[in-house]
């Protein structure tokens, strides 16, 4: 709709996929040691906050499964609440694991 030409969307279980991709997102189904896991294989881009990584929208406190991260992740938390000013996104977040 937005006119990208580079994007394959895929919405499919991360144990199904076998290809590599530049941006992995999900949402506040697993811990992020486990979605760090389970998609952290199927990057073909590490370690360059531009380049891409994992995308995972959880709310919470999220200071000790951040610190469960292997020591290889970097981690960058953006607050949900910097583009919806409702209630409801007050501890969401974003969470760029790269």
């Amino acid at each position: 709709a937005i006119g990208l030409k580079n994007v394959t969307a895929e919405q499919r279980r991360a144990e199904e996929v076998k290809e590599k991709f530049d941006v992995v997102t999900g949402r506040a189904v697993m811990t992020l040691p486990e979605i760090a896991n389970l998609a952290g294989n199927r990057l073909r881009i590490r370690g360059d906050v531009e380049a891409g990584g994992i995308l995972y929208l959880k709310g919470g406190d999220l200071t000790e499964e951040i610190r469960k991260l292997n020591r290889y992740w970097r981690v960058k938390k953006t607050p949900v609440g910097k583009w919806f000013k409702e209630e409801y996104f007050e501890e969401k977040y974003v969470i760029h694991l790269y």
